[in-house]
């Protein structure tokens, strides 16, 4: 009996995939363009890609027109794979071998036809930082000494952008109407999107607040860092 049953689970299965062959089979052909995703696989962690590749690719798609009627844009992505490239202008043929297709789904075209990328080395350096201090102290008085610390961070991203850097800059610091030394943490950064902190983090600024030339004697010490940051 055990036997029978699962010839009988067997034959079924048989008979089921024959009717959904018959139904699809049964459709008539066409074809529908869709705009699907661009991924880049295997990139070296020693390379980038620089500038803003493409994000899609248009595809014409064949098949029943069932089958096509269900497809979703997700569930096809066409791949570049950068695994045995090196650094430099990198041209890509988008072969209908790149796309990666539902079964029951013929990819007769890709546009654009070729990809054309930049890969360049990776490389860090080390740069100050300089803080952003924005508006004026209180009258009578003038912005000194300003202290960072750290007073370095280490910056990563391509060789070429990174020959460009000067410095790394922190979130501004509002002195607008300060009689007093401020002391502030404050979040560091680079103007340049393609560069990154190799530890994002902060730093310490501490921002001396003094009597302008002729401006008065000098403040008593008890009162010389009532400025400080309330998260210091």
């Amino acid at each position: 009996m055990k036997m029978l049953r699962k010839l009988g689970l067997k034959l079924f299965s048989m008979a089921l995939a024959v009717g959904l062959w018959l139904t699809v089979s049964g459709e008539p052909i066409a074809e529908r363009g869709v705009r699907i995703p661009l991924a880049f696989e295997n990139l070296p962690e020693s390379m980038e890609i620089l500038g803003d590749p493409p994000q899609t690719v248009d595809v014409r798609l064949r098949g029943s027109t069932g089958t096509l009627r269900r497809i979703d844009a997700r569930d096809l992505v066409a791949i570049i794979d950068l695994e045995s490239e090196h650094a430099g202008a990198r041209m890509f043929d988008m072969t209908i071998g790149r796309v990666r297709a539902p079964l029951g789904v013929e990819v007769t075209q890709v546009s654009p036809s070729t990809i054309s990328l930049t890969l360049e080395a990776l490389g860090s350096r080390v740069v100050p930082i300089i803080p952003e201090v924005r508006g004026a102290p209180a009258a009578g008085f003038v912005v000194g000494a300003v202290e960072v610390e750290p007073a370095t961070v280490e910056v990563e991203g391509p060789e070429s952008r990174l020959g460009d850097l000067d410095e790394a800059m922190t979130e501004p610091i509002d002195v607008t109407g300060a009689s007093v030394p401020l002391r502030r943490m404050v979040t560091v950064g680079v103007d340049d999107p393609s560069l990154r902190l190799a530890t994002p983090g902060s730093a310490r600024v501490t921002i001396s607040i003094v009597r302008a030339p002729g401006g008065g004697g000098s403040r008593s010490s008890s009162d010389a860092w009532s400025g400080w940051d309330a998260r210091d």
